[in-house]
């Protein structure tokens, strides 16, 4: 019979959890899913048994009452009925009781709360995981899918140039950006090409006459670039008529076009004397955002 109960309700549902509502009425209808029919139950049983102890108490006193008025030989034939009713009420009663006791120690009192956190700690699982595995591809996009496949399987070639980022620089207190400054990365995306940078200087100690050029190209816009980025998308909207909503736009950024950066990696891999460490590919020009914003409104005749 306790393990009848205990099966009632299931502490690991397969189903996959939803998020929770945020207002309050709404979390408690939700963290209840699958057992509202127990907690009625069982609240009905509550009920039944304070019913019945008022009712008790109450008869209690009638028969007291009655003792006091009529022959105790006489209490059957005069009050029959009434006598009846308590009976069955206190036969009835251990097993409302029971029933009550049961649903609330055996089926809910251990299942529920684990229910509960097993759909809680699986929804900040899902969200851990979600953010786990994009670190996760992006550290394999950025170094063991390409870089390393790369460089243990390509074998003796006349130059392999490595194309890292001027990201990887991230945090600094100066510029413009010099090869001799401590990189300081502030994205994933920046450690990945960072540890491939690191991976490629591993590979050329092992080799020994391994040659690697590191370039750190800096931003890049041209033909095809998606609109995600800050030039294509500044020309799209301009061209829709959608508002620019920016900052005072004082901070500045370097911008290179896609056919420079590419002369910049084909002549560091026809370099015929070995490079020693990372390389800027860059104009060594600063253009303030608010400059670039009005640059391509006035050329797209945005208002």
């Amino acid at each position: 019979m306790f393990s009848y109960f205990e099966k009632l309700v299931n502490p690991y549902p397969d189903g996959e959890p939803v998020p929770t509502p945020k207002t309050f009425p709404a979390f408690m209808w939700a963290a209840s899913e699958g057992l509202r029919p127990y907690l009625l139950l069982m609240t009905i049983c509550t009920a039944a048994i304070g019913v019945f102890e008022a009712f008790l108490f109450s008869m209690l006193g009638q028969v007291v009452d009655w003792l006091a008025k009529t022959e105790p030989a006489a209490l059957w034939t005069t009050q029959r009925g009434n006598l009846l009713l308590l009976g069955a009420i206190l036969l009835a009663s251990p097993f409302v009781v029971a029933l009550q006791a049961l649903l609330k120690h055996q089926a809910m009192a251990g299942n529920f709360p684990m229910r509960l956190r097993w759909k809680f700690h699986r929804l900040m699982l899902s969200q851990s995981l979600i953010r786990a595995d994009r670190e996760q591809a992006l550290f394999r996009l950025g170094i063991n899918d390409d870089t390393a496949n790369l460089l243990d399987t390509c074998g003796p070639v006349d130059k392999f140039v490595y194309m890292s980022t001027s990201e990887v620089y991230g945090h600094q207190t100066t510029v413009p950006f010099v090869e001799t400054m401590t990189p300081d990365p502030i994205s994933p995306y920046a450690i990945t090409k960072y540890s491939g940078e690191m991976y490629c200087r591993l590979k050329q100690r092992v080799a020994g006459s391994f040659p690697i050029v590191v370039v750190r190209p800096f931003n890049v816009f041209g033909p095809y670039q998606s609109s995600k980025a800050v030039i294509p998308e500044l020309i799209i909207n301009c061209l829709k008529g959608v508002p620019v909503r920016t900052t005072k736009g004082e901070q500045t950024r370097e911008f290179n076009y896609v056919t420079d950066i590419v002369d910049g990696l084909v002549r560091a891999g026809l370099h015929p004397e070995p490079i020693e460490g990372p390389i800027n590919i860059a104009a060594g020009e600063e253009v303030r955002i608010c400059d670039l914003v009005r640059m391509i409104a006035e050329l797209t005749a945005a208002e």
